[in-house]
């Protein structure tokens, strides 16, 4: 990853269309998708795009297979064909660093940020290279890093919407099942309400990844994210033991370390390896919209 991101821009004077980069992606699909894989993430700018319907296009002029959000633990709406919200969180909270969906069995490889707005003041998005995370921590951290490996990862999370609607059904019975096909096991209140909301334990799961394409190791988790918000959400070794926080805190210390800030523009796309780089929100002021697609494959 000796340039990140990388960076795709108009030649001087060249055409900054919609059509034009379309055209250009349809030309040099494999190439472009293949920067994404060695740099880790790859920055669309100074091309006109203006809104949803334009990312779509984008993504779909890519090649890439969308997936949805389904079972995820943000709040993020549907806005049509491959595109979300990235985030329906104010825009003032930090949303830090984590790998899409790694609490679940099923996560995207590359996800695809575009903003239609920055934000007037802070809301950039830091991403952090995985892999040098992975080394670092292996070099400075030992004792944490090899226990986070034999032990794995556990997390408590809420839903973000109603059991019923998260796993279409009103049978408990079903719902849990259907979480247990995610890597998920629910948990009711004792007084067995129809309608309370469960917890999510999630896991054990990894704390790393093996790149599918390159074959490297990269950190790869949500731990930090978890940590954030402590009163509906946990992380623990896989075997229920508390990971010590100061161990986390050490962890997001290098993470920050290491975090190249992407200052948004009008009508950037970015291109991340989700396996390979974290992603972190940083607070900012509305009016703010980004909006995301989540890829299955490279």
């Amino acid at each position: 990853m000796d340039e990140f991101p990388a960076l795709l821009v108009p030649d001087n004077g060249s055409d900054d269309s919609l059509h034009s980069l379309l055209h250009l992606i349809r030309e040099k699909r494999a190439s472009i998708r293949g920067k994404v894989v060695e740099h880790g993430a790859l920055l669309l700018r100074g091309w006109k795009l203006a809104n949803a319907q334009d990312f779509a296009s984008v993504v779909e002029a890519l090649g890439y297979t969308s997936m949805d959000y389904k079972h995820g633990g943000g709040a993020r709406k549907h806005i049509l064909g491959p595109v979300f919200t990235a985030n329906e969180d104010p825009v003032d909270k930090r949303i830090s660093f984590h790998n899409e969906m790694a609490y679940l069995t099923v996560y995207p490889d590359v996800i695809m940020f575009f903003c239609e707005q920055p934000s007037p003041r802070g809301g950039g998005t830091a991403l952090v290279n995985g892999e040098l995370v992975y080394q670092r921590l292996a070099k400075e951290m030992p004792e944490i890093f090899n226990l986070l490996q034999e032990k794995r990862i556990c997390y408590r999370t809420g839903l973000p919407k109603k059991w019923e609607e998260a796993f279409q059904t009103t049978d408990k019975a079903i719902a849990q099942k259907r979480a247990e096909a995610i890597g998920a096991r629910l948990e009711w209140k004792a007084d067995g309400s129809d309608h309370d909301e469960p917890v999510a334990y999630r896991g054990p799961f990894s704390a790393t990844v093996k790149h599918p394409v390159k074959g490297s190791m990269a950190w790869f988790n949500s731990i930090c994210l978890v940590q954030d918000d402590p009163v509906t959400r946990g992380v623990a070794f896989g075997d229920g033991s508390p990971i010590p926080v100061e161990e986390l805190d050490k962890i997001a210390t290098v993470l920050q370390e290491e975090q190249v800030v992407l200052d948004w523009q009008k009508g950037d796309v970015v291109i991340v390896d989700n396996l390979s780089v974290m992603h972190c929100r940083l607070p900012g002021e509305p009016p703010r919209v980004v909006l995301v697609s989540l890829i299955k494959g490279y």
